[in-house]
């Protein structure tokens, strides 16, 4: 895990070097994060990744761990995960032709 300046978990960076260090350095920024938010960061992943999985599925990649399915994220911190999480989310409603709550 990279860390930026600074402290507290908006200095955590996601690591995706590795399926082990992807996988240790999500379990550093969850335990850092707040308890309220650690369901909220969960589902912001999952948004952050979806375009890009979304279009290795269409392509039919089916390789790779958690560190390929998380590349994208790579170096990124909680806040730019929440950032690109909303920005897929935008985009995905978009093209299903969803309206936003």
């Amino acid at each position: 895990m990279a860390a930026g300046c600074g402290g507290g978990v908006e200095s955590l960076r996601v690591d995706c070097s590795s399926t082990a260090a992807c996988e240790a350095s999500l379990k550093r920024i969850r335990a850092a994060l707040p308890e309220s938010e650690r369901a909220d960061f969960g589902r912001d992943l999952a948004a952050a990744c979806a375009l890009d999985l979304l279009g290795r599925a269409v392509a039919g990649d089916r390789d790779g761990g958690m560190d390929v399915t998380l590349k994208p994220l790579d170096g990124l911190t909680v806040r730019e995960i929440r950032v690109r999480a909303e920005a897929n989310r935008v985009e995905m409603r978009k093209r299903m032709g969803v309206k936003a709550k």
